[in-house]
């Protein structure tokens, strides 16, 4: 997972059973598009999925390179996700798309402001060279 921003490691080993459970946070997983459709792709064909709740998944997998270990991934969708579906790629990875609000979307009034700004510093600018002439 290079690409991606991981926090919040936890390990917990069980000795008895040969198993352990790695949990961790990775942002920066999902892509959004021109028209706001966010989309996770799993990397797996045909993945075994399985819904828990309406916003979280248990993916199941074996990695062959690994010694065919088990592996299960719980994936989790914030609570503004919605219409999430399962989709597959044109190489047959399941892909989930969804929608949500762009980050981006709330700073609107914030550009506006940033503009305005802009005009009275230029004026204000314009206004001190004419004096400075004078």
């Amino acid at each position: 997972m290079p690409g991606y921003f991981l926090d919040d490691f936890k390990l917990e080993k069980d000795d008895m059973n040969r198993s352990f459970k790695v949990s961790l946070k990775a942002y920066g997983i999902c892509d959004i598009d021109k028209r706001g459709k966010w989309s996770v792709n799993t990397d797996q064909k045909n993945a075994n999925l399985t819904e828990l709740t309406s916003h979280k998944y248990l993916l199941v997998g074996q990695d062959p390179e690994l010694g065919n270990m088990v592996q299960q991934y719980t994936i989790e969708f914030p609570e503004t996700a919605t219409n999430i579906e399962v989709e597959k790629d044109a190489f047959g990875n399941s892909i989930f798309e969804f929608k949500m609000d762009n980050p981006a979307s709330g700073g609107f009034p914030l550009k506006w402001a940033g503009l305005v700004l802009f005009v009275i510093g230029g004026a204000w600018t314009g206004k001190a060279l004419l004096d400075k002439k004078s």
